[in-house]
């Protein structure tokens, strides 16, 4: 490893920065969905007042771009009906899902949706059940991690377990799964998607797999269970959370505030992630976090996170 890597290990404090904020003037309507682009904005869907799991018709909802000098773009949508929706950048458009495409509901529905700048529907295709993270590359790849309820419904053939993580092209044709590399992948923990490379934790060793174009490049061994998030700059690479930080214990009264963060490295050269040190996770000020992040998108060395208000997220930098 270079000395670099090596100072900026060391410099690693765990204390986020703020990032982002939504304006607050969109009257009677509410934030829905929001994730963070790779470069850095701030992506959100805003709908009329609605309460996701209970929507049998479609909603107006507008998808907004934010960046440092405040909203750059606005555009009004097709009607939604997603029930559990999701957001990202795709070019100059967006891509939006539902979460959930269940087949006591809907099955076999197209539950993704491509969008063009001017908010009209480009194409739409069915990703499955039980996406939890959308996250779009700087080629248009969509990839979708999911949890381990994960499925696929294609018109004339039984459900079909997904493995935890997917890729897609921009016009929705299937272009990668895990199992093509013999990769276990039950369910997609931390997921990066990078400027070249993605990443990812799957359930149940949590393993460090790297992901390139062609396929799986890596999978290191790590001792870090159930994180949440991840970063890497080379090979310096942290883990957000852990099991221990968030699982059910009944000897808690209250939820946990605490958020650990695990540095390491991924080139000790036996096929394992070396963990150095861990420290806890800070707000800006110094204090610990309110609470579990209720979000977290990770880009490369960045990890953008959000608790309980939907409007404000932080950064966390390696």
């Amino acid at each position: 490893m270079s000395d670099a890597h090596r100072l900026r290990a060391e410099a690693f404090t765990g204390r986020l920065q703020p990032w982002a904020r939504i304006p607050g003037c969109f009257g009677d309507s509410q934030i829905v969905a929001s994730s963070v682009d790779l470069d850095g904005r701030l992506i959100a869907l805003i709908a009329d007042a609605v309460a996701h799991a209970t929507v049998d018709r479609p909603y107006r909802a507008r998808a907004l771009v934010v960046g440092p000098s405040g909203v750059t773009a606005d555009v009004e949508l097709e009607p939604l009906d997603a029930e559990y929706p999701m957001i990202d950048a795709l070019g100059d458009g967006f891509v939006v899902a539902d979460a959930r495409n269940r087949r006591q509901t809907a099955p076999r529905r197209h539950n993704v949706r491509v969008v063009g700048p001017d908010g009209s529907t480009v194409t739409s295709f069915n990703a499955g059940d039980a996406i939890e993270h959308l996250l779009v590359d700087r080629s248009g790849n969509i990839w979708t991690g999911y949890s381990d309820e994960g499925e696929l419904l294609i018109a004339g053939s039984s459900p079909r377990p997904l493995p935890g993580l997917g890729r897609w092209k921009p016009d929705g044709n299937l272009a990668w799964l895990p199992a093509y590399d013999g990769v276990g992948w039950m369910d997609c923990y931390a997921l990066n998607v990078g400027a070249k490379l993605t990443w990812g934790c799957p359930y149940t060793e949590f393993p460090l797999v790297t992901v390139d174009r062609k396929g799986v490049r890596s999978v290191r061994g790590t001792s870090v269970r159930g994180a949440r998030g991840l970063l890497v700059a080379g090979p310096l690479v942290a883990f957000l959370g852990e099991y221990d930080d968030y699982r059910h214990d009944r000897r808690r009264t209250v939820p946990s505030r605490q958020v650990t963060v695990s540095i390491g490295w991924n080139d000790d050269g036996d096929g394992r992630v070396s963990v150095e040190r861990k420290l806890p996770l800070t707000m800006p000020d110094g204090s610990a976090p309110p609470g579990q992040p209720r979000q977290i998108v990770c880009r490369d060395d960045r990890a953008f996170v959000r608790f309980d208000d939907p409007r404000e997220w932080f950064l966390l930098e390696l």
